[in-house]
């Protein structure tokens, strides 16, 4: 659901739903996180979708870590 809000461009709703993902952390934490801090970033909030992002270490995931690593070394 929050994958379809974000992609909709309603970011406080898709934000709700990675946010819940993320408590307490489950099996999609990584995921959530990434959506998330795409979602923050879409929004505007630039700082906040940079801080979820980071939060995503290697260890979580290879892909994931690399997509996130991008998005934080781009020019915002």
């Amino acid at each position: 659901m929050g994958i379809t809000q974000l992609r909709a461009g309603n970011y406080p709703h898709a934000n709700q739903h990675f946010n819940q993902l993320l408590a307490p952390a489950g099996n999609f934490t990584t995921e959530a996180r990434y959506y998330l801090g795409l979602s923050l970033l879409s929004s505007g909030d630039t700082p906040a979708g940079l801080t979820e992002l980071r939060k995503i270490t290697a260890a979580d995931g290879r892909n994931i870590y690399q997509k996130a690593q991008a998005l934080v070394g781009a020019s915002w």
